[in-house]
Parts: C-alpha cells; structure tokens; sequence
C-alpha cells in the first residue's frame, strides 16, 4: 500500500495581520487582513501556480514564507519543522534552501555591487564556494540562465530588465535552493522576453530538481508551467486543483469570472461573467463567503456562513453552491 509523500512545505492556517492605527497614540483599532486563514502544500518537484486578482495577498504570503512579514498565526512547515519557531542556525538553512525571486529586479539588486559580488555573496557566506572559486562559480551560474561570463564584471544599470531578471534567478540558484518563491517574476518584463525567461524557468526546474510557487495574475502562464494552481481571493484560497482540473473545469464562480476575462487565443474570450460592484476591504471583510457580495449564484446561506472545503479527489473548493463535473 503506497502512502503520499510528505510535502516540501506545508502551510496551515496562515494569517498575515497588519494592524490599522489612528490617534496621537497610534491606538490599533483594527487589522488588515492580507491573509487570513490559507492551507497549501507544496510536494517535492511540484508547480503550484498562485492566482488571483491584485491586492488578494498572493505577495504576502510569498514575504511571509520568507519570513520576511511575520505571521499573525499559523504554520509553515518546511521539512516537517515549523520555520516560525526555528532557531537562528535552523532558520539561516531554511533561507538557503527557499529562495525567492522578486517582482522588480532593478529594485531587488544592490546597484553598488557588480554581478560577481551579487550572485556570489550567498554561497560564499553559506560555505558552499571558497574566494577562489568564486568566478568560476559566478560563470556557470551566469552560463545557466542565459547570459555570458563576462557579465558578472558589470552593474545592475548596464542591463535590461530581462537580463536583470535573469541576474536574480542565478543569484537565487547560487545556494543551491530547493525551492524558489516567484514573486510576479514575469510581469515587469516586456511579453517577448517574458516568454523567454518563463522558459529558462522550466529548463532550470528539470536542470537543478526545483519546486516553485509561481505567482502571477496570468492564467495563460500557469496554463503553461503549473502542475497544479490555488486560486486567491481577499486573503483566502477558494479553489486548489490540478492544473486541467482548474482551468478545464473550474467549480467556484470567481475562478469562471477570470477565465471568462482572460483573453483567448486568437483574442476570444470566453462566456462572459458579469461580477457586480469591487473588492471588499481586507480591513472589514464581509460575513459568511467573502464572494457573496459579488457572486452572481449567492443565496442568503452565503452571507452568514463560511463555507466549508468540499472536494472531488485533488479538487478542493470554498463555495456553497459548488458544483464539480461529473
């Protein structure tokens, strides 16, 4: 009897709070809620493709893995050890073996530091490499996503923003990570160079056994990179499946309403979905499914209760009146 495997990271019930000060006193008299309650795993090799609309907290969950926002409550587990409680030479590891790649690459590289000094810091400072193969080291990296040895002797601004990019994921690799947390990685770039740096992202995933969390807004790149994809809607995932799954048979209504609006090939779109009114707030989230408001199949049940999980096999998702293909 097979049993599944463990998850490389594992998220629990993850809450990201930043608290809503006013008066002389800056008294806190609420919280935003940029994520509020999100369960995810993550498998060995695996694609998860993050979706949702700006402003959902898909990037701050991904600075929460990181630590680099800390969370309000909850768990992320790497490993089977929960990071938040991990010592400082426990969590120095964890931060070697996840690594993340920013959206903004010219705002995610020190512009004083040559390419040499910024894809080598990591490893020398991890014992990974010694000085003296520091250059070697830089080279092979560099030779790796794209772009010639003789770059790592020149500055950020001598770049465009595709070889920037670039920069960022061999620093990134340069500690030999597991796994790499792309932050809209694509969408600074122009489309043509976007295409390519998605595939130097699949090459590098085989070539070094990387997993990602891939998040971005453009269904069509999760169409082509993702095993399986988490939709994001006001802090929460309302939909998780495998890749066909969710784009071929979506179940709850917000994930149809980005389908429905996302170009087709050719410039079709498809049966268009009509979502009334904005976002809530995430300081004042509405009662009971934070999509009643909007949804366009809400019934009285949806404003007062929080839906619970219902799933076909590896289909899971958050609605009332969920319906999965038969």
């Amino acid at each position: 009897m097979s049993t599944k495997a463990e998850p490389l990271l594992s998220i629990r019930d993850l809450k990201v709070w930043f608290p809503v000060q006013r008066g002389i006193l800056a008294r806190t008299v609420g919280h935003i809620r940029a994520v509020d309650g999100i369960s995810l795993d993550i498998g060995s090799g695996e694609v998860l493709g993050l979706v949702g609309e700006s402003g959902c907290g898909k990037s701050t969950l991904a600075r929460a893995i990181m630590l680099l926002e800390p969370p309000h409550t909850g768990q992320i587990c790497y490993g089977g050890r929960d990071v938040v409680g991990m010592s400082r030479l426990q969590l120095r590891d964890y931060r070697r073996q996840v690594q993340i790649v920013f959206q903004d690459p010219f705002a995610a590289l020190n512009p004083r530091r040559s390419v040499l000094e910024i894809v080598t810091e990591g490893p020398l400072q991890h014992g990974l490499i010694g000085r003296g193969g520091a250059v070697s080291a830089c080279g092979q990296l560099l030779r790796d996503v794209g772009l010639h040895e003789d770059a790592m002797y020149r500055y950020p601004h001598e770049f465009s923003g595709g070889q920037r990019q670039r920069i960022c994921i061999a620093r990134a690799l340069s500690v030999r990570p597991k796994l790499l947390v792309c932050d809209e990685a694509l969408s600074a770039l122009d489309v043509s160079v976007q295409a390519q740096v998605l595939n130097l992202l699949k090459d590098l995933k085989e070539k070094y056994g990387l997993s990602y969390l891939f998040i971005t807004h453009d269904l069509h790149v999760v169409r082509f990179i993702a095993d399986r994809i988490a939709v994001m809607y006001l802090g929460r995932v309302v939909e998780t499946g495998t890749r066909d799954q969710v784009l071929a048979t979506p179940a709850h209504p917000y994930t149809q309403a980005l389908l429905a609006s996302a170009p087709q090939p050719g410039g079709v779109r498809g049966p268009k979905v009509a979502l009334p009114g904005e976002t809530p707030s995430a300081s004042a989230p509405p009662p009971g499914c934070r999509f009643h408001p909007r949804c366009p199949i809400a019934v009285e049940t949806c404003a007062v209760v929080d839906p619970v999980e219902q799933n076909v096999q590896e289909h899971k998702v958050h609605c009332h009146r969920a319906t999965f293909p038969v």
